[in-house]
């Protein structure tokens, strides 16, 4: 028999275990939601004007950073720029294929510690060794 199948699911599990914390990563510089710091800030009461996605956050980059271009600058303009749509549907998609994939990998986490301890058992009483108490 071919182990074609069980390949082809292994894939699909590891890739969508895989694009979850990617979509992760990109709402953390999109959303909002996860990152407050995205909020444009009423200048007269601090309070946040809006929770639409790609809106500027304040204060303005020209006074946050030295450097129009240095690297986090352009990070900053980037994600404002960003909407958070396509990485809220990505992860709406991959976590039940996420969350499977972290059970099955505490079951296996269980298993091979018991297999583990069942062969130092075996060889320890193998050896002639004592039970450690």
């Amino acid at each position: 028999m071919s182990n074609k199948p069980q390949q082809w699911v292994l894939f699909v599990c590891c890739a969508l275990n895989e694009l979850f914390f990617i979509a992760l990563y990109l709402l953390c510089f999109s959303s909002p939601k996860i990152t407050p710091s995205l909020l444009p800030v009423n200048g007269v009461a601090g309070e946040p004007l809006s929770l639409l996605p790609g809106s500027p956050a304040a204060p303005k980059p020209s006074t946050f950073f030295v450097s129009p271009f240095s690297a986090a600058a352009m990070e900053y303009a980037r994600a404002n720029k960003m909407d958070s749509t396509v990485p809220w549907i990505l992860c709406a998609i991959s976590f039940p294929v996420m969350a499977f994939k972290q059970i099955v990998n505490v079951i296996q986490l269980v298993e091979a510690s018991r297999w583990l301890a069942e062969g130092d058992r075996k060889m320890r009483k193998q050896a002639g060794l004592e039970k450690k108490r």
